[in-house]
């Protein structure tokens, strides 16, 4: 969601020029917290077995990509997730065989 998407959410798109300045900065703040929350979160992944990640749909590839390939500002669950959906494809694709 981009900050003029959660500006017009919050009631703050027709606010003066010193209050939107506030809100975007406050915007991009809540991005970095909640990028560097989840990327934490995710560094107990790389301690689990194989065996416990396949368990998940994941591999350890696909942990260190969406840790390696996230930016600072950008969550790292959402390249996790679509790793996770392409695995999960591919697995049923070859039941389907």
């Amino acid at each position: 969601m981009s900050a003029n998407e959660r500006m017009t959410e919050l009631g703050l798109a027709g606010a003066t020029r010193n209050t939107t300045f506030f809100a975007r900065l406050n915007v991009r703040f809540a991005d970095l917290w909640h990028g560097l929350k989840n990327r934490i979160a995710l560094n107990p992944l790389l301690d689990m077995e194989e065996h416990q990640l396949a368990d998940l749909g994941l591999t350890r590839g696909d942990v260190e990509q969406a840790l390696n390939r996230s930016g600072v500002l950008e969550d790292p669950y959402s390249k996790l997730n679509a790793a996770r959906q392409r695995g999960r494809r591919a697995y049923f694709l070859s039941l389907e065989r």
